[in-house]
Order: structure tokens, then sequence, then C-alpha cells
């Protein structure tokens, strides 16, 4: 990610990626490598889902930060998997919405996030507000409600 962030408009600052990691509202899905031999008592971490539960001018919101997954898990359903498990957990809080960032240049994470997992740019994106000046998009999906 910080390669990303190199080449974004934000650019990179470690110190405050380690205040948003260690945050006291972060919230976090691991995802370990469970094909290691049993024997071995640490096993590898391949993935993890950074987010956060917040009010966002009074409506409730699971904010996706980031969903970082090793070369080799990749393109498995796992990313899928995880952010289907967002939904749930989303949902089971009663949270309304899942919002989440994406650079613009990210094609392969836009097309996931839109076409495969159903968001759609979020009336505060950049681009929704006519800024094209801007290289991330605002994502969100409506969550529907517990009946």
């Amino acid at each position: 990610m910080e390669i990303s962030y190199q080449a974004s408009n934000w650019g990179y600052d470690s110190r405050a990626k380690r205040e948003e990691l260690f945050a006291d509202e972060a919230r976090y899905l691991l995802v370990y490598d469970e094909s290691i031999q049993a024997l071995h008592p640490l096993k590898p971490l391949v993935g993890f889902v950074h987010f956060r539960f917040l009010d966002d001018d009074g409506a409730l919101v699971l904010y996706l930060y980031e969903i970082q997954l090793a070369a080799k898990v990749q393109r498995q359903g796992l990313g899928k998997f995880l952010m289907i498990l967002l939904l749930l957990v989303a949902k089971k809080h009663g949270m309304e919405l899942m919002v989440l960032t994406v650079f613009k240049r990210n094609a392969g994470a836009m097309r996931f996030y839109t076409e495969r997992m159903g968001f759609k740019i979020d009336e505060t994106s950049p681009s929704a507000c006519r800024d094209d000046s801007q290289d991330y998009e605002i994502l969100s999906k409506s969550i529907a409600k517990k009946k």
C-alpha cells in the first residue's frame, strides 16, 4: 500500500499510518495460512482487513480502510469471502452503509468492488461532486435492514 499512497495526491506518512492502524477504533479480520504443518506454533499471516464502525453525519457506517492479501492467496475467492463477511458484520451491528476508498488507477480493485460486490460511487465521492482533480473514489453499498 505504501507504493500506492506515494503515487497518490495524499502521499505516504508512516507515522500517520501507524496511528491509523493502532487507533482504538480500528478493527481487524486476520487471515492465517492453515496449510502449514500443525506442529508449527505460528501460522503465517496471509491477509487482513482493517475497518471501523463510524457515525457519518447520523448514518451508521462500516468503513473499510484496507484489505490486504498475500499474492499466494489472491484470486482464489478469499477477497470476496472477506467482503461478504464484512457485509454480514455490518448488518449484524445495524450499520446502514459499507463505505471504502479506492484509487482510480487501481482498475482491478474498482472492477472488483463495483462489478462483483455491487458498490456504487458514493454521493460524497469527488467525481460525484464534479471534482476530477482527485485520484480516488469513495464507494458505498447499502446494508439491508434486519427483518
